[in-house]
């Protein structure tokens, strides 16, 4: 779980961030509702890079959200928050690596592209191999007894 000693705005500016995507307003928007020229600030808020305390009256006006909801401790929605994030930066990476990318579902494949994409990503024990080859053609006794 975050600490609050790490990052002392970092909790509110995620709230700031829930708060703005539940009322479908951008950055943009939500700039320039309280008073930016730009969304750079905003983003400095959300991402706990600034403090946000001059703005939120603002912000929970724009939000329809009680200043409070911002302010107060929450450890089960902190403890959600931190899942998403984690979750978020997750998948960005694994949206990095090419590799982990079927061009189709293997459903889709003939046994030969099966074998290929198996043995790109390292796969190349051959009862394995012919496993996966076969899974989608198995009933589920078949997939049941493996």
């Amino acid at each position: 779980m975050p600490s609050s000693t790490k990052a002392p705005y970092k909790r509110i500016g995620e709230k700031i961030r829930i708060a703005r995507e539940q009322a479908n307003i951008t950055q943009e928007e939500m700039s320039k509702m309280i008073g930016y020229s730009n969304h750079v600030p905003l983003s400095l808020l959300e991402n706990g890079r600034k403090s946000p305390y001059r703005k939120l009256p603002e912000i929970a006006r724009a939000t329809r959200r009680p200043l409070s909801w911002f302010l107060e401790e929450n450890k089960e929605m902190d403890a959600l928050i931190w899942k998403a994030r984690q979750y978020d930066i997750l998948v960005a990476e694994l949206q990095k690596l090419p590799s982990l990318r079927f061009p189709l579902h293997y459903s889709e494949m003939t046994t030969q592209e099966i074998g290929n994409e198996l043995t790109r990503f390292g796969i190349t024990e051959p009862d394995f191999q012919s496993l996966f080859k076969t899974w989608s053609k198995l009933n589920e006794e078949g997939k049941g007894k493996i």
